[in-house]
C-alpha cells in the first residue's frame, strides 16, 4: 500500500499540543526549519518516534535547536530509543546553548534527577521524617474567558515597556500536604520562575504556563497553564501567543476556539514565527472556501520563506491547483521541489508522483524515478523496509508505462539490493 499522502492533497501535519510548543517555540525564534528539522518534528509529534530518531539527529547536528531539544527529550524518556541521561545530558545542552530556556530547565532538571539518584534512599528517609506543611498563595488568577483587547486585523501588536513592576495574581496552587522541606530542584526551578513572573516577568510566566503543561515542579494544571500563557501572551511574547493559540486549537485546558485560535496565532505569525503561520494557514485552508485558501496561501508563503517544509508543500498544492494566482506549474514546482529537499521521505514520494501523473506539470519518468529512489533510501535510514519497497514498485511500474522514458529505471534493483542487505542485517 503506498504512503497515504497525495500529491494533490494539503499535508496537515501536527501543529498542536504544547509539548509541541515546548520542541519549537524556543527562548529566541530561530528563521528556519533547516534540513531535516520539519520532518523530525513531523514525526516526533505524530508519535513516529523510532523514524523521528534519523532525521531529528541530522538537523541537531546541523544545529537547528529545535531538533536538539526533542532529542533530548527522546534520550530522557526513552522514546524510540532507550533511555540514556548522558545523550539527553548531551542535547540538552546544545540547544540551551543556543537560548532555547525551556531546554535550559530540562538540562536542569535532568541534572538534578541523576544527582538525586546517588541520594534516593536518604531523600526519601528524610521525607518520611519532615512534617512540614508547604502552602501557595491561593488568589485565582483572572478566568480565561473573559474579555481580551485586541488590535485590529492588520495592526502589529507593540510591546511596551512598564516602568513599574506588573503586579499580577498568583496561579491558583492548592496546599500540598506532607511535602519535604527540602525542594527538588524542579520545585525550586518553578518557585523561582514564580518570584520572577509576579514581578511582570512574561518570559518567566511563559516557562511556567510550559511547568504547569507538563507536571515539571507542580502538578500537571492545563488550566493553570492557560492562564499563565495569557499573561504572557498579552504582555507580546510570541511564544506564549503560538502556545495559547495551539491550546484553544486543540482545546487543551480550555474549550476549542479557533476564533481564538486565529487570534492568537495571527499575533505570533506576524511577529515572524514560521510554525504559527503554517497552523493558521492550515485554520483557513480547512474552511473549504476559495478566499480560506488565498488567506491559507499568504501564511504558508510566508513559512516556506523560512524553509518550513510542510507550508512549502501546501503552497505547491494550492498553486497546482490554480487556487492562487500566477499559476503556471514551474511556482508550484518550485515549492513542491524545496519541499522534497528538505520535508524527508514523505514529501519526495509525493514529489515523485506528481512528476509521473500530474497533468499540471511536465512529466518526467527519469525525475519521477529519481525521487522514488530518494524517498525509498530515506525510509530505508529510517528502518521502514515496507514503505522502501513501495518505492521499488512505483519505479518498475514507470519503467512499464509505455507513455514515458526512465533512462534510470536501474534505480530500482539498486534500492531494491539495499533493502535485502538491510533485510538480512549484512
Amino acid at each position: 500500500m503506498a504512503p497515504s499522502i497525495s500529491s494533490t492533497s494539503i499535508v496537515k501535519s501536527p501543529c498542536m499540543g504544547i509539548v509541541l510548543a515546548a520542541g519549537w517555540m524556543a527562548a529566541s525564534c530561530e528563521p528556519a526549519w533547516a534540513d531535516s528539522a520539519g520532518l523530525c518534528l513531523q514525526l516526533y509529534y505524530s508519535k513516529a518516534y523510532t523514524r523521528a530518531i534519523s532525521p531529528c539527529r541530522l538537523a541537531g547536528q546541523a544545529g537547528n535547536s529545535h531538533a536538539q531539544y526533542v532529542l533530548g527529550v527522546m534520550y530522557a524518556d526513552g522514546l524510540g530509543v532507550e533511555k540514556n541521561s548522558a545523550q539527553a545530558n548531551h542535547w540538552y545542552g546544545k540547544a540551551a546553548a543556543q537560548g532555547n530556556a525551556v531546554a535550559d530547565y530540562k538540562l536542569q532538571a535532568l541534572q538534578a534527577d541523576t544527582m538525586r539518584s546517588l541520594k534516593m534512599k536518604n531523600i526519601l528517609d528524610s521525607w518520611q521524617r519532615s512534617e512540614t506543611v508547604v502552602s501557595q498563595p491561593a488568589t485565582a488568577p483572572p478566568s480565561v474567558a473573559q474579555p481580551v483587547t485586541t488590535t485590529s486585523k492588520t495592526a502589529t501588536p507593540v510591546v511596551v515597556p512598564s516602568t513599574a513592576p506588573v503586579k499580577a495574581p498568583a496561579p491558583n496552587v492548592t496546599a500540598v500536604k506532607n511535602v519535604p522541606a527540602k525542594l527538588s530542584d524542579k520545585e525550586k526551578l518553578f518557585r523561582r520562575y514564580m518570584s520572577e513572573a509576579k514581578t511582570g516577568n512574561s518570559h518567566a510566566r511563559y516557562l511556567l504556563g510550559l511547568m504547569f503543561h507538563e507536571g515539571v515542579g507542580v502538578e500537571k494544571d492545563d488550566l493553570q497553564a492557560i492562564e499563565m500563557f495569557m499573561l504572557a501572551a498579552r504582555q507580546g511574547l510570541p511564544e506564549a501567543q503560538s502556545a495559547l493559540g495551539l491550546m484553544y486549537y486543540q482545546g487543551t485546558g480550555v474549550k476549542r476556539n479557533l476564533g481564538k485560535a486565529k487570534r492568537w496565532l495571527n499575533k505570533a505569525a506576524r511577529r515572524g514565527d514560521a510554525n504559527a503561520q503554517y497552523c493558521l494557514g492550515l485554520i483557513y485552508a480547512e474552511s473549504g472556501s476559495h478566499t480560506g485558501e488565498v488567506e491559507a496561501a499568504t501564511w504558508w508563503r510566508k513559512a516556506a520563506r523560512q524553509g518550513h517544509a510542510q507550508a512549502q508543500h501546501n503552497l505547491a498544492v494550492l498553486y497546482l491547483k490554480g487556487a492562487v494566482a500566477d499559476d503556471d506549474g514551474v511556482a508550484a514546482m518550485k515549492w513542491f521541489v524545496r519541499a522534497a529537499e528538505h520535508g524527508g521521505p514523505e514529501l519526495q514520494f509525493n514529489l515523485a508522483r506528481i512528476y509521473s501523473e500530474s497533468k499540471g506539470v511536465v512529466r518526467s519518468g527519469g525525475d519521477a524515478a529519481n525521487w522514488y529512489f530518494r524517498a525509498g533510501e530515506a525510509w530505508l535510514k529510517q528502518g521502514d523496509i515496507k514503505h522502501a519497497k513501495v518505492s521499488v514498485d512505483k519505479i518498475r511500474q514507470l519503467a512499464n508505462n509505455q507513455l514515458l522514458s526512465v533512462p534510470n529505471a536501474f534505480l530500482a534493483d539498486v534500492l531494491d539490493k539495499q533493502i535485502q542487505q538491510a533485510s538480512s542485517g549484512s
